[in-house]
């Protein structure tokens, strides 16, 4: 056996291996990202009901912490800048990965910013009590899901480089 065969069989093992890992990875910062919104959006309805803070300044002290904090900063640029919530949020909503979570995202936006503080807590629970029953469908089918690719990445890597020895 010479030593380029191996060397091919080593790298096409790794490149199977790196697949499944790179597939895993995606899927666990999804979590991150829809876990962080979810206690962002259960600390917009605190804020407003309790406090009834403006929403420039709930975004303001948002940008400052989390998986999301960079899309509340440029939510808080475009406010500042004097858009409205609905428009800020479209300056920003690209920072959000998975399509179900953005449009959930999308709706709250274009509800907010306009009508009584009550309104904006209920729409807010709407939207909190969605993003929860997503991130709990979503960590079902990680249980269920996320070790397939890596296995199947990692026994084809395994297959390939036998082949190729």
């Amino acid at each position: 056996m010479s030593a380029g065969r191996l060397a091919s069989a080593a790298l096409a093992f790794c490149a199977f291996a790196l697949y499944g890992m790179v597939r895993t990875s995606k899927h666990r910062a999804r979590a991150r990202m829809l876990a962080s919104l979810c206690s962002d959006v259960k600390e917009m309805d605190a804020r407003i009901s309790a406090e009834r803070m403006p929403l420039v300044t709930i975004c303001e002290r948002l940008s400052r912490q989390g998986e999301s904090a960079a899309m509340w900063s440029q939510i808080y640029i475009a406010m500042a800048n004097g858009d409205a919530f609905p428009y800020a949020f479209a300056h920003a909503e690209d920072n959000i990965q998975g399509t179900e979570e953005r449009e959930i995202m999308r709706e709250l936006a274009a509800s907010l910013g306009s009508g009584d503080a009550e309104s904006a807590v209920k729409r807010l629970r709407f939207a909190y009590g969605r993003l929860e029953e997503l991130s709990n469908k979503l960590r079902n089918e990680a249980d269920r899901k996320e070790k397939l690719p890596e296995t199947l990445s990692i026994l084809a890597g395994i297959g390939v480089a036998l082949i190729l020895m």
